[in-house]
């Protein structure tokens, strides 16, 4: 076995057990003796991408592309670290390549589909990601985003199957119980969605999921008001310390942060009125909130939308032409997303949405 051969192949094992820095340093020692070995610069974007770093893996992986073409693993792994950053267009040109080379590249499939719904593309999403069911059925990330891409299509009782079938294989998977229990509500069974909601809570105790309860609960007429209360307080007692305080106080450079400074009345300024919802689409929310917008005094108000979703469709287009301005959450740490709503001068906010 020749030198380079060896080194790269006990890489692979370090990487595949879980050791990408001893994987990164073989690579490089590659690289230093053949500093366009495609196979070396390949292994180093997919360490790049797992450690966090897709800006590099993808400077890297252009280069083992351009010395390699025809190597259908070297196009995927490069969609992933574009996919990673967001870049969901570039990814699914580099995934397609992937495909054109080998059809039956599950992974390809996989991320190709995950870059379809990315764009709002659920259909052809969900084709994908059968197709990649045809060649492992048991794949449960694969099942989950097949369920994911099959509600957005507005088909909640597949997409309700599709989350099972990955439940059964990672029961406790506390984003697809999340999902489970959005199919649920959708399909008009608030007790077992807010169970389902409830089981995804217990795995991490996430707020959201925990919120996701209460929500469920107020469409379900076996719930009272006496129930609704006791759960709130639970929700209180479980996650109200580790909400952020950001909106509640002004940063300081000098030191600890003191009150809030609200924005003052100023008769020249029109009205600043925030919406934060991850429903700016066609959803009730959206609709509801297309007619509000349309309607509004222009001349005395000023509207801020917040987006946390991805999904975009017409709904969304309309009321992006609606408001005054549009900022994307998605993905924004709370306190950066909180520092985004300060910095616009917010009069009133409205949230919406499970």
């Amino acid at each position: 076995m020749q030198p380079m051969v060896a080194y790269l192949e006990e890489a692979r094992q370090h990487e595949g057990a879980g050791r990408p820095e001893q994987a990164e340093a073989l690579c490089r020692q590659v690289l230093q003796i053949q500093p366009d070995n495609a196979e070396a610069l390949h292994l180093l974007g997919r360490i790049a991408t797992k450690l966090g770093r897709p800006g590099i893996a993808v400077a890297l992986l252009r280069k083992a592309t351009a010395k390699e073409p025809c190597v259908p693993a070297f196009h995927n792994s490069l969609g992933a670290a574009l996919l990673d950053l967001g870049r969901s267009g570039e990814a699914i040109e580099s995934l397609d390549r992937a495909l054109a080379l080998d059809p039956g590249h599950v992974k390809a499939l996989r991320n190709l589909g995950i870059a379809l719904l990315a764009r709002g593309k659920p259909m052809e999403a969900a084709a994908r990601f059968r197709a990649a069911l045809a060649y492992e059925p048991a794949h449960t990330d694969t099942l989950s985003n097949l369920g994911a891409a099959l509600l957005a299509v507005g088909l909640p009782d597949e997409a309700a199957a599709s989350f099972r079938a990955a439940l059964a294989h990672e029961p406790t998977h506390a984003g697809t119980l999340s999902n489970l229990g959005v199919a649920l509500l959708a399909v008009g069974l608030p007790d077992e969605a807010a169970a389902s909601f409830r089981q995804a809570a217990a795995g991490k105790g996430e707020a959201d999921a925990h919120s996701n309860v209460l929500f469920a609960l107020q469409y379900s007429p076996s719930c009272d008001l006496a129930t609704l209360s006791r759960e709130a307080r639970s929700w209180d007692a479980r996650h109200a310390a580790s909400v952020p305080a950001v909106l509640a106080t002004e940063p300081s450079a000098d030191g600890p942060a003191g009150p809030r400074t609200w924005p003052t009345a100023d008769p020249d300024r029109r009205l600043h009125i925030g919406y934060v919802s991850p429903d700016l689409r066609h959803h009730p929310v959206g609709l509801f909130l297309q007619a509000a917008l349309s309607h509004r005094a222009a001349e005395q108000v000023e509207v801020f939308c917040y987006t946390t979703n991805t999904r975009a469709d017409e709904v969304t287009s309309r009321l992006r032409a609606c408001a005054d301005e549009w900022r994307s959450l998605a993905g924004v740490p709370d306190r950066e997303a909180a520092e985004m709503i300060r910095a616009d001068d917010i009069d009133v906010s409205r949230c919406g949405g499970p």
